[in-house]
């Protein structure tokens, strides 16, 4: 008895190359300048919140100029320190650990009770923010060609700005309403948002682009019975057919779903 033809095989043919990691350009700008807006929200909430903490904690103006000073000075030597960092350190990277830091740090400081863990929470959402002009610039640029580069980077600081306009607005109506608390939360439950949103496209990236070079590392064999196991669970057929392309096999949700490849 003469066996039936296989279904579905597949050759593989060619050079495989390395696949290059996903860039999305309108992606990585709606995110960056979310971020700079919080950034920039922050620089202009912690003054009111300034004023409530002085009677609250009961600490002088001395003490406020101080954590001021320090945030500055540890978050201008963090920035200074980046372009180090980003030669073992991804940019995406980088700004997503920041923003993380940056997130976490000033939720913390709305549960704080006390003046030295307020103080220290500040200081650390003010480094975890720092990365935010430096790196994210360089991430537009190099992601964006020049002749779209100004404008992106034009987008990226005007949103960030907006949050300087908006939040004295908005943090100022909740503080007299509901106290200073609630106002850094808005500020810092969204960082930590953006920042897991930024995390989580790296790891789908990263994902993606180890599941294609582990396809295109298989042997010619073990796709061929990939292929006849898919194609039987599938659909039945006699038809023996070759992929288009280099070399690579390509899977689309409509050939999963109607059987063409």
């Amino acid at each position: 008895m003469t066996p039936p033809p296989l279904a579905e095989t597949a050759e593989i043919s060619g050079p495989t190359t390395q696949a290059e990691p996903e860039i999305h350009p309108a992606v990585t700008l709606s995110l960056l300048s979310l971020q700079h807006a919080l950034i920039h929200a922050q620089s202009a909430l912690m003054p009111l919140v300034f004023i409530q903490i002085i009677d609250q904690f009961g600490v002088g103006v001395g003490q406020i100029g101080l954590l001021i000073a320090v945030g500055n000075v540890l978050s201008g030597a963090m920035q200074l320190s980046f372009g180090w960092m980003t030669r073992v350190m991804s940019r995406r990277g980088i700004l997503g650990l920041g923003g993380l830091v940056f997130g976490g740090a000033m939720s913390l400081t709305a549960m704080t009770t006390a003046w030295i863990p307020f103080a220290a929470t500040t200081v650390v959402a003010r480094v975890g923010g720092s990365p935010q002009h430096p790196v994210g610039n360089a991430l537009i640029s190099e992601q964006y060609p020049v002749a779209r580069r100004g404008s992106a980077i034009s987008i990226h600081i005007a949103l960030g700005n907006l949050g300087t306009v908006a939040i004295p607005l908005v943090g100022g109506y909740i503080i007299a309403r509901s106290g200073w608390e609630p106002a850094v939360l808005i500020v810092g439950i969204p960082a930590i948002v953006v920042a897991v949103a930024r995390a989580s496209g790296e790891v789908s990236d990263a994902l993606s682009k180890s599941f294609r070079e582990r396809i295109s590392a298989l042997p010619s064999s073990a796709l061929s019975g990939v292929m006849l196991v898919t194609s039987r669970l599938r659909r039945p057929s006699t038809e023996s057919r070759r992929l288009p392309g280099n070399g690579h096999v390509v899977f689309t949700w409509a050939s999963l779903n109607d059987g063409r490849s």
